[in-house]
């Protein structure tokens, strides 16, 4: 079993919104290790965000959720371990019902 917390913060700008993406697909973060099923690049995974948002509207300001994944400093768990968790996390609980990128 791995030993982790999970932080959510709400995303509740678009420019926040951008960051984020931004963020989460740095290459020099990730070394190339990002998926998601809202395009390959941050531009069109934002895009696709906010064209979501236009045909789903809902109340309020929020755009997304940023769910951070801390693994324990005790956990030897690679990279791509890592990634491997948070996708088999993402698709069981978001599916195909949301985009996301991680």
């Amino acid at each position: 079993s791995i030993s982790l917390i999970i932080k959510i913060d709400k995303i509740n700008t678009e420019r926040h919104l951008c960051a984020a993406i931004t963020y989460i697909m740095n290459e020099n973060k990730t070394k190339g290790l990002s998926i998601s099923n809202a395009g390959l690049y941050p531009e069109q995974v934002t895009e696709t965000f906010f064209q979501t948002k236009a045909r789903h509207l809902t109340r309020g300001s929020r755009q997304a959720y940023h769910y951070k994944f801390s693994f324990s400093k005790d956990e030897m768990i690679t990279a791509e371990d890592a990634l491997e968790f948070v996708k088999d996390w993402v698709e069981e609980y978001l599916g195909d019902a949301y985009d996301y990128v991680f």
